[in-house]
């Protein structure tokens, strides 16, 4: 299964813990690609991210992580979400 997640605000999990705007591309459960430019791979699933963060490779397994994020993105995240 491919999915496609176009128009994230995305935190890279990286040494430099950099937020950029761009999508990311998953392709049989594996992060393939993230780019600031549009990706243009067909997908079986689409997802828009459109005022959405996405942080790639960050798996919740502890119930405080939406504490560490600033206010307004954690009532984003448990309301809409």
């Amino acid at each position: 299964m491919s999915i496609l997640i176009p128009n994230a605000t995305i935190q890279t999990q990286d040494a430099n813990r950099q937020q950029l705007h761009g999508d990311i591309y998953i392709d049989e459960g594996r992060i393939t690609d993230i780019s600031k430019k549009t990706i243009k791979s067909e997908a079986e699933y689409s997802i828009d991210a459109s005022h959405q963060l996405a942080i790639p490779g960050l798996i919740n397994t502890h119930t405080h992580i939406p504490m560490t994020l600033p206010p307004t993105k954690v009532c984003h995240i448990i309301i809409c979400s």
